[in-house]
């Protein structure tokens, strides 16, 4: 090989690993401007995922809250159902106590008729 040959090579070389050194800069930029995006971007969504979870802890607590309230309004149904059907139970039992006076009252004047009407 001759020395011009030689030379052309070198020089390939040299032009080689500039561009190389130039390509690696390139990447290593390129990289950090990718790591820097997506770390921001892992932030807001951090604080978005954050605002959600405090939302729907909220959103839990008013229903936790509601529930509550409702149960105690059931419960509160319950006792007022039942205090009616006790009544319900007293008023029916008191209505078949005047049903039975009503009639053995029927059945005395019948039989004061009866004898009234003998009598006549």
């Amino acid at each position: 090989m001759n020395e011009e040959n030689k030379n052309l090579i070198e020089e390939v070389k040299k032009h080689f690993d500039v561009k190389t050194e130039e390509a690696k800069k390139h990447f290593d930029e390129k990289t950090e401007e990718v790591k820097k995006h997506f770390d921001l971007k892992t932030e807001e969504t951090k604080r978005h995922f954050d605002v959600v979870a405090e939302e729907l802890k909220s959103q839990f607590k008013v229903f936790g809250e509601q529930l509550a309230t409702v149960s105690e309004d059931v419960t509160m149904l319950k006792e007022d159902m039942d205090y009616v059907k006790s009544n319900l139970v007293d008023k029916s039992e008191r209505f078949k106590e005047i049903n039975e006076v009503a009639d053995n009252h029927e059945k005395r004047l019948i039989k004061l008729e009866k004898i009234s009407l003998m009598k006549t």
